[in-house]
């Protein structure tokens, strides 16, 4: 089952103040500079593209003691109008807290040379700031203004980022390749004074050299950026980082100091720990500091400047009952430090799965941060920002990402990855009626990861709204036929479960005076092979796990009698397996436990046919048979 189906990562627009451009932006717009002229050669040529290419992409970087300078060009060719329409709009990401933006040119340059300049009066500014995470990056759209087929754009600023306003070292990750091929990419940077800093290419189609003080890297004809229906594209892209620390040590060192700082001040702990933890043991102390952390305070993005990285004191977190991330997981590891659990942070880098690319120690992909222990041997990571998974499950959406513990020694690693990160049970009573209908009674016990789903999505609904969508699953799940009920239990808590009751009633489908030849399918473990499906054409696909056990009792109510029943099953493959007892308890009643098991794992490329073939093949095993005569 993918994570995109199961378990969805609500992302908001959250703007918690106004901002004018004036305050970020400033205009130095020309129609005459030597990359405009360099764009106006292009068009001379012959041998142009038939579609859109980016004919010169570069960014140089200054690195000064107060001041990072960012200049960026990019000439963009569009022979199509389809080109136009996918590539018409330029985005600049930009940190509101410590950046400027210096625009120089947007403007496109017409087949015959005619040139159109941006408004100012264009431009737009959006909050790109996404629940659980915490990051102060505005996003800046411009419309290239006149563009038409055989045209070119060309876009020309200046980022400068004040140091001394920093609450962290400078570092930057750009990206070698596009949606776009590339004739001509450059990446220049210079460091200005004593200060040390460091660099690392892990791009394919940049070569790089440093001399002096200066990093000079520079590709040709680098093809378009591939990406696939299941990668995290950031783990596969080319990359060229700048920063200034020489180790992860540094980084850790620096960070705990920010986070550490919240504890200057504490006062409402001490009531929190006697009024609101309910401590009948280490495991209700956990739940309740993780429930009061997590629902208790309620979420809200707080990064202001001084605040990006550097979270409130606990003392302000609890007056507001407020915060972000950071906030929330310094009072919780304040929390169980009083409970007696060494805790520990650990930053989350919520877009990265491969710790590979982590070559250049530097804070700048970690976007999120949560709270680490471990008890009786067994490691464990909560996020109080997610108010839906019970304590024992590291939350679905930070499985397999890249962490950095804040302890001494450590290195970019990945988060806890459960072995089967879907887990369920099903048990279901089917009995049949004089008048040729059915009486289904089922039971469905989803645990774990699955558990904080249903909550996430049902807890928020009212009860006529739980039973409509729990009514709509069941009919494209199981029948659109029969009266339904359904009853909801542990949705209100963070228990290690959710229940789903339900009943079906079924009115006359069969003639109770012939022989019963009868086939039904196991429907929920049969839905979660449907999505168990691999798509991916380029890369590996990695599988988060299921096991499901259901349990089917079938009672023909001596209106027949049992004649033959479907045979047991076991099939083992180094993907998984389906296993199947089935159990004849009487003329009239047969009971039948099924059991799938397909571990969390990656898929190479080379096997994804394989696998797509192996669940094809349980998929053809997923219905129950019985013959009964009268």
């Amino acid at each position: 089952m993918k994570i995109s189906i199961r378990f969805l990562l609500i992302i908001s627009l959250i703007s918690c103040f106004s901002l004018s451009a004036s305050e970020l932006i400033s205009w130095e717009l020309t129609d005459n500079s030597d990359n405009i002229t360099y764009a106006k050669q292009f068009l001379t040529h012959s041998d142009k593209p038939g579609e859109a290419e980016k004919i010169k992409r570069s960014v140089d970087v200054i690195f000064s003691q107060n001041e990072v300078l960012e200049k960026h060009l990019e000439i963009t060719y569009f022979p199509r109008s389809i080109d136009i329409e996918n590539n018409g709009t330029a985005v600049i990401y930009l940190n509101s807290k410590t950046q400027q933006l210096r625009i120089k040119s947007v403007v496109s340059i017409s087949s015959k040379g005619k040139i159109k300049q941006i408004t100012p009066s264009a431009l737009r500014i959006l909050d790109t700031n996404t629940v659980n995470a915490f990051n102060d990056i505005k996003e800046v759209v411009l419309t290239i203004p006149a563009l038409e087929e055989g045209s070119l754009s060309v876009v020309d600023y200046e980022i400068s980022t004040d140091r001394r306003v920093e609450e962290f070292n400078w570092s930057k990750s750009i990206y070698t390749e596009s949606r776009l091929p590339i004739q001509l990419s450059l990446v220049t940077a210079n460091w200005q004074g004593s200060e040390e800093m460091h660099w690392a290419n892990q791009s394919d189609s940049m070569n790089c050299v440093e001399n002096n003080r200066t990093l000079i890297c520079q590709g040709q004809d680098i093809a378009t950026f591939e990406g696939d229906n299941n990668i995290y594209w950031r783990d596969e892209i080319g990359i060229i980082s700048l920063g200034g620390l020489a180790s992860w040590n540094e980084v850790v060192t620096l960070i705990s100091a920010k986070m550490d700082s919240a504890e200057n001040n504490i006062l409402g702990i001490e009531h929190v720990l006697k009024t609101k933890i309910v401590n009948n043991g280490i495991e209700s102390a956990i739940y309740s500091a993780l429930e009061f952390a997590a629902r208790d305070i309620r979420y809200v993005s707080v990064s202001e400047l001084g605040n990006a990285i550097t979270p409130h004191e606990i003392a302000k977190t609890l007056e507001n009952r407020y915060g972000d991330c950071k906030d929330k997981s310094v009072l919780l590891k304040a929390l169980l430090d009083n409970l007696g659990i060494k805790s520990y942070l650990a930053l989350v880098a919520t877009n990265y799965t491969d710790a590979s690319r982590f070559k250049l120690p530097s804070l700048e992909r970690f976007d999120h941060v949560v709270v680490c222990f471990e008890l009786n041997g067994k490691q464990y990571c909560v996020d109080p920002t997610d108010f839906n998974t019970n304590w024992q499950y590291t939350p679905s959406w930070i499985q397999n990402k890249v962490i950095l513990p804040l302890k001494k020694g450590s290195q970019p690693q990945n988060m806890i990855n459960s072995q089967y990160r879907w887990k369920f049970e099903t048990d279901t009573h089917t009995i049949f009626t004089n008048d040729g209908g059915q009486v289904e009674e089922q039971k469905r016990y989803y645990i774990g990861e699955y558990a904080s789903y249903y909550r996430n999505t049902l807890h928020e609904k009212t009860a006529n709204a739980r039973e409509e969508w729990l009514t709509e699953q069941y009919k494209n799940v199981v029948s659109e036929l029969g009266e339904k009920e359904f009853e909801v239990q542990n949705i209100e808590s963070m228990g290690d479960s959710v229940n789903i009751n339900s009943r079906v009633v079924y009115s006359s489908l069969l003639d109770v005076t012939e022989d019963l030849t009868y086939t039904e399918n196991d429907a929920w473990l049969r839905k979660e092979l449907q999505y168990l499906k691999l798509t991916n054409k380029k890369y590996d696909e990695f599988v988060q796990g299921i096991l499901v056990e259901t349990s089917m009792l079938f009672d023909t109510n001596n209106i027949w009698k049992l004649k033959y029943v479907s045979p047991n099953l076991e099939l083992n493959h180094k993907f998984g397996s389906l296993n199947r007892l089935v159990t004849k308890i009487s003329d009239n009643r047969m009971k039948v436990d099924t059991k799938l098991e397909i571990a969390s794992q990656v898929i190479a490329l080379e096997d994804i046919e394989a696998f797509n073939g192996f669940i094809n093949k349980l998929l053809s095993q997923s219905s129950i048979n019985f013959q009964a005569t009268k």
